[in-house]
Formats: C-alpha cells, sequence, structure tokens
C-alpha cells in the first residue's frame, strides 16, 4: 500500500510538470526531478502502485513500458527482446516440441495478446417444404451470434487456451437457440467439438497493408521455397524439398517421417477431408494444416504446428512427434530423432543433398 507521503510527493511533481520518463539504468518508468525517483511502471511493463496513483490523478494513461512496442526476435531456437543492459531471452524451443520459457518470457508472453477464430458446435434441426423433418450437426462462428473476438495472452499452452475460451464464450451464449433462420433452428451441441484457430496477422511490404490469415484451413501444395526461417532448419526431411506438382507434398512427408505407406496417408487423409469440408479435392488443391493435426489424432501421435515462428496448435499424444511448419503455401515437416547430437548432423547432409536436388 502507498504511503500519504508518496501521493503528496507525487501530486508535486505533477503540479511541477514533470511528466513520466524511462530511467538511465533500466526500462523502468518513474517521475524523475533532481534525485527524486518514483517509479510508475517497473521493467516488466506492469504499473506500480504509484503509477495507478498518478494515472487516477492526472486522469491520463500511463506509457506502456519497453515490452509492448517490441517484437521477439529469433536467434537460432532462441528468442529475445532488447532492454536497457542488452539482449534478455525469453524463451527457447526444446526438441520436445514445446518453449520453455525464462521469468522474464512469462511476463513478457502474458502481455502479449491474440485473437481466437472460434466456431460452436450446433444441431440443426428443421422442416423441410414437404413437411419432413431433418436434424443434422454443423458449426458456427461466435462473431454469427454477436460475441466478440478473444483475446488471450501467448504465454497460454493450447490446452490452456480453449479451455479459457469455452468458459469465456459459454458465459456469453444464449440460454436457448443460438440462432433461428426460416424454419431452422440452431442449438449448442453439448457432446461435439469445438473448432479454435489462433488469428495471425502479417504485414505485406508490397502493399504496407496488414492481413490476418486463420492458418489452420489453408489449402496447402504449392511447391516449396528455400527457407533458413525455421525453427531447426537442420532437422527438415528432405522430402519438404521435393517439388513434384501433385499436391502431394504434405502427404509425402508424413509418410516419410512415420515411415508409412504413402497410399495408406493419402487416403486417410481425403476421408478426413471429407468429414471436415466434405470435400476430396487433395489431389487438385492440397490439404490444410487442420486434416494434418485430425490425421494425428486419428492415430494418437503428439503434433506440433508452426507459423511465423510461433506454435499455433500443439496436441499431446504418442511419438514420433509429427512436427511442421506453415510458411506460405507450403508444410516444412521436421524429423525428430531420439538423439538429436548424433542424428541431427546426418539429417543436415540428406536436407542439402535434397536442396542440391531441386536445383536441377
Amino acid at each position: 500500500m502507498m504511503s500519504k507521503n508518496t501521493k503528496t510527493r507525487i501530486e508535486g511533481l505533477v503540479e511541477l510538470g514533470v511528466s513520466p520518463a524511462k530511467l538511465k539504468t533500466s526500462d523502468a518508468i518513474a517521475l524523475i526531478h533532481g534525485k527524486t525517483r518514483i517509479v510508475l511502471v517497473d521493467i516488466a511493463g506492469d504499473p506500480t502502485a504509484a503509477g495507478k496513483y498518478w494515472s487516477t490523478h492526472t486522469k491520463r494513461e500511463l506509457p506502456q513500458g519497453i515490452f509492448m512496442p517490441q517484437v521477439a526476435i529469433r536467434e537460432g531456437n532462441t528468442e529475445t527482446i532488447q532492454l536497457k543492459d542488452g539482449k534478455k531471452v525469453t524463451r527457447r524451443w526444446t526438441t520436445d516440441g514445446e518453449f520453455s520459457f525464462t521469468k522474464l518470457g512469462d511476463q513478457y508472453y502474458a502481455k502479449q495478446k491474440r485473437n481466437s477464430v472460434v466456431q460452436v458446435p450446433v444441431v440443426v434441426k428443421g422442416t423441410r417444404r414437404d413437411g419432413t423433418k431433418y436434424t443434422t450437426h454443423s458449426h458456427i462462428p461466435v462473431e454469427r451470434l454477436g460475441i466478440t473476438k478473444q483475446l488471450l495472452p501467448m504465454s497460454l499452452s493450447a490446452g490452456e487456451r480453449d479451455i479459457k475460451i469455452k468458459e469465456m464464450i459459454e458465459q456469453q451464449l444464449p440460454s436457448r437457440a443460438l440462432y433461428e433462420v426460416s424454419k431452422e433452428e440452431w442449438v449448442l451441441d453439448a457432446s461435439g467439438s469445438w473448432i479454435v484457430n489462433e488469428e495471425t496477422v502479417q504485414f505485406d511490404e508490397a502493399t504496407g497493408e496488414t492481413e490476418s490469415n486463420v492458418v489452420l484451413d489453408r489449402r496447402v501444395g504449392a511447391g516449396p521455397t528455400m527457407t533458413s526461417q525455421f525453427l531447426f532448419p537442420e532437422a527438415l526431411c528432405p522430402e519438404a524439398f521435393e517439388a513434384r506438382g501433385d499436391y502431394l507434398c504434405s502427404p509425402r512427408q508424413i509418410a516419410a517421417v512415420l515411415k508409412r505407406d504413402l497410399d495408406q496417408v493419402v487416403a486417410d487423409l481425403i476421408a478426413i477431408e471429407l468429414m471436415i469440408y466434405n470435400t476430396e479435392d487433395l489431389h487438385t488443391r492440397g490439404c490444410t494444416p487442420r486434416v494434418i493435426i485430425e490425421y494425428a489424432k486419428k492415430h494418437e501421435l503428439a503434433c506440433v504446428l508452426m507459423h511465423n515462428e510461433k506454435t499455433v496448435e500443439r496436441i499431446p499424444g504418442n511419438r514420433p512427434l509429427l512436427a511442421f511448419a506453415l510458411h506460405e503455401d507450403h508444410c516444412y515437416f521436421f524429423l525428430m530423432p531420439s538423439h538429436p547430437q548424433r542424428s541431427y548432423e546426418a539429417m543436415y547432409h540428406r536436407h542439402c543433398k535434397a536442396k542440391e536436388g531441386t536445383a536441377h
């Protein structure tokens, strides 16, 4: 609790026209006058008790700490942010397919928000023109129900995010029919599965505009591009760099990583696509990350999807881990060795050989 003396000092500094400023020795923000230092925002970007009082007294918002305006920089498998005393590690990507956060990282990513695009399961009941009844199952985007965007901190795991989002949305759902149109009534399917996607925002340098994407439903199957901007680039499977033009790049990599028959993998993916989208376009449009994730669930495999060097989806399951990154319109799958140090070198040589092959 802040003392009366501190409140008086803050009021006095405000009367003198002293504005918040960064300290020279750290990234904290304070009222500075002579030898007086009253910290308003600490180095983690959180307002102090003095900061909250200053904001109430002046009716002004506190300036943002150093965390909010900057984006973490990836160097290899480590992300850092820049502080006064140099670069500080926020998190590291491990061979277990998840991030290991530092104490600073927990504070930083808790302040980074991402919108989740949610579709809730529904049972649709209606009456046809001839008077017959029908019942079907579907999903409805929460935006159609008047529910606003769901912003959650990036420090949550996929499981924690899904639980929190479901709780937030269920509190806003109507108690009776969710949606009614013509002679149809849409009600919540209590036993159905929810669809939760994280929305990513990218800046297009060519147009100067930002673009939002829901990555799980993007069709992939285009030829690969050479890029070094992946986590563990040396662990990419060589099949990721094969450009055959048949839209089977993802099935081919899955078959290679899991050591399974390609025809069987293709058959499984087509069946899953039919179930999710009611289409069979694998051979003409490629598949989507959602189909791959459902494939992993079907075979009880652990699965990790990365996009823009961040984990978009993580599914628990058995080994081998099915880990892949989405870049533009192509998926790149990783070989996750049981003995990283010994196997990574061999994979690197196979990776280089595959790149040489695509150059011819």
